[in-house]
């Protein structure tokens, strides 16, 4: 099963702390782990998967980036999108879960169907958007 979709892009900035306007909360919070955004990817991949019919919560933070719940599913699902880990540019979007089963209510559920039509879908909304390169999954 695919897991981290990892691309190169400049249309994703960090969002300056605080914006001059003062209507952007800024990325540079307590709960993400200094140096790590992906904000802007975030709210970019949930309105995109709506407009191709998938459910996706507006993103919520998380300490290692953008958490992006995905409901909907027999099992919880979500994405977790964000950059400064690496080289300057670079972006990772993790799908989760990453098993191929999860247990969920005294049972084991196939995951499959979730993960190949989310990772599908956003591959498909990366690459059509023409704002990234280098585009390498890692399972």
């Amino acid at each position: 099963m695919r897991h981290t979709l990892t691309f190169y892009s400049d249309a994703f900035p960090m969002i300056p702390d605080p914006t001059p306007e003062g209507d952007e909360a800024w990325e540079d919070i307590d709960e993400v782990n200094p140096g790590i955004y992906g904000r802007r990817l975030a709210e970019f991949v949930a309105q995109e998967l709506r407009g191709a019919g998938i459910a996706a919560d507006d993103p919520a933070v998380e300490d290692y980036g953008w958490w992006v719940n995905l409901p909907g599913w027999p099992h919880r699902a979500f994405l977790v999108c964000n950059a400064g880990w690496g080289p300057p540019g670079q972006f990772r979007i993790m799908f989760y879960p990453v098993r191929p089963r999860a247990w969920r209510w005294w049972r084991f559920v196939n995951t499959r169907p979730c993960n190949e039509q989310v990772t599908r879908a956003v591959e498909k909304l990366m690459l059509e958007s023409g704002l990234v390169r280098n585009v390498i999954w890692e399972d």
